[in-house]
């Protein structure tokens, strides 16, 4: 699948606090788990890549309070033709 057309990457500053790693997905959750001995959740969630045990290719942040991100600045980018990046070699469904 080629990827035409102007694309975009956001750049932020992110306070993840106190974070919860996780080696599995976890679609199913609308906010961090709680902290152990504590009723207090944790802050952020880091999905963790394959290579440390976890289901993604790069390590995933995630936020759940918009005062915990500050956006710093955007990267417009277009893949060339002839890009072999991981989702341009994605084949056609």
């Amino acid at each position: 699948v080629r990827h035409r057309g102007p694309m975009s990457v956001l750049v932020a500053r992110v306070a993840l606090g106190n974070a919860y790693s996780t080696k599995q997905a976890m679609p199913e959750i609308a906010m961090p788990p709680e902290r152990p001995r504590t009723r207090n959740p944790h802050d952020s969630v880091v999905a963790l890549r394959r290579d440390e045990g976890g289901c993604v290719d790069h390590r995933e942040y995630v936020v759940y309070k918009d005062a915990q991100t500050l956006p710093v600045f955007r990267i417009n980018y277009c893949h060339a033709d002839h890009c072999e990046c991981a989702r341009c070699s994605v084949p056609a469904p």
